[in-house]
């Protein structure tokens, strides 16, 4: 993946570690709830991503993690949870993951420095219910993190961006707050050819869909190699990313919304949220001078899809979709991804949106929830040479 994150975490550790303190300092005053211990172990989401409703003790080494997302809204969705164990000693503990709403879906996964992330051992898992998973965890000579997925929070962010930074011709700023106050950033660089014509990348509106993020980050690290295609494209068109607009949702262990408690996805055009507000303001540049060529919307689901525009709608250049889908087709046999086309239906949300506003080419890539990184990185970065081929008309 180039100079991706992935490829170079240890460049992060030092760093990472120091946030992580900070983070630990801030989250001091512990939210009881999400902490519990007995003379075996301690079992805490209290930290940042750190998803749990509650939890307790059972005898000294049996502990229970009830989940539930913020609203009941969400009830249907892919259960978000993260947590982390020490032991006190050397003893196995048994951790019952309870899901109040929602069912098991996504195989958990486990991290002893919440960088490098592995599945858990098979021996250690038994589904006992859809709503209802058991772990029986041998002892650990170090504290681990388990979750659904790896945790992608601002620490992550704040380092992959800032090291796209040094690049020439790339810039990271702030465009706004959350609605508690957390930064969002956007990195941006400009066409050397000063054409005015801009790729708009945006990503993690649902906290859970952490697939999502990494298959944008692929994307990005692409568009900015090395590679003789990606500086033709950084001649020819400019890129602005917002790689993490809820970073409220992200760092409280939300499963589908902001902390107004709304899908941000169903929030385009009524802009209530202060997140899809920021997004707005960035956009209004494309409503006279600067031309927005296309605009993609990163998520996951449970299978790699694509969501494009209406067959037969105007598209620069001609058959745009059909060449780039066409040709990733041709490069990666085995993707197998379903194809979606936007219509009325999608009203209120991003792609609709930038599409019936701008008159932009848009995209939704929704990367599949039990894809290995490897995969994810892989068609994703493909799916970035394509879209850029077919951007640039070759």
């Amino acid at each position: 993946m180039g100079s991706s994150v992935f490829t170079s975490k240890r460049i992060c550790h030092v760093v990472c570690l120091f946030a992580s303190l900070l983070l630990s300092f801030e989250a001091s005053s512990q939210d009881n709830t999400k902490t519990c211990a007995s003379e075996s172990a301690i079992v805490t989401a209290d930290f940042e991503a750190g998803g749990m409703k509650s939890c307790s003790v059972s005898g000294s080494n049996v502990f229970n993690v009830n989940i539930a997302p913020e609203t009941t809204d969400f009830s249907d969705r892919n259960g978000w949870f993260a947590f982390k164990v020490t032991n006190k000693v050397a003893t196995p503990i048994t951790i019952y993951v309870n899901y109040l709403y929602g069912r098991y879906s996504i195989y958990p996964k486990i991290s002893y420095d919440g960088i490098d992330w592995s599945p858990i051992d098979r021996s250690w898992f038994t589904e006992i219910s859809e709503n209802k998973i058991q772990l029986k965890v041998p002892p650990q000579s170090k504290p681990y993190y388990i979750a659904p997925q790896q945790i992608l929070a601002s620490t992550e962010y704040n380092v992959w961006m800032y090291r796209k930074s040094l690049l020439d011709n790339v810039s990271r700023s702030i465009i706004g707050l959350s609605k508690l106050g957390r930064l969002v950033y956007k990195l941006e660089s400009n066409s050397e050819l000063n054409t005015g014509k801009y790729l708009f990348i945006i990503g993690r509106q649902h906290p859970t869909e952490v697939p999502g993020a990494i298959a944008l980050m692929a994307f990005t690290d692409t568009l900015y190699s090395d590679t003789e295609l990606a500086k033709e494209f950084r001649r020819q068109f400019g890129i602005v990313g917002v790689p993490n607009i809820n970073p409220d949702g992200v760092a409280l262990g939300y499963w589908r919304s902001s902390t107004g408690l709304i899908d941000l996805n169903d929030d385009w055009g009524d802009f209530t949220q202060v997140e899809t507000a920021n997004i707005a303001r960035e956009l209004r540049r494309f409503a006279s001078g600067d031309q927005l060529e296309l605009f993609i919307d990163f998520h996951s689901t449970d299978k790699d899809e694509m969501y494009t525009q209406p067959f037969g709608s105007s598209e620069w250049p001609s058959k745009f979709t059909n060449t780039w889908m066409t040709r990733l087709k041709e490069r990666l046999p085995d993707y197998d991804f379903r194809h979606w086309q936007l219509s009325d239906s999608y009203n209120g949300t991003a792609n609709y949106y930038v599409r019936s506003t701008y008159q932009a080419n848009t995209i939704i890539f929704e990367a599949g929830n039990d894809d290995s990184t490897s995969n994810t990185v892989q068609e994703a970065s493909a799916f970035a040479e394509e879209i850029m081929r077919a951007m640039l008309n070759k």
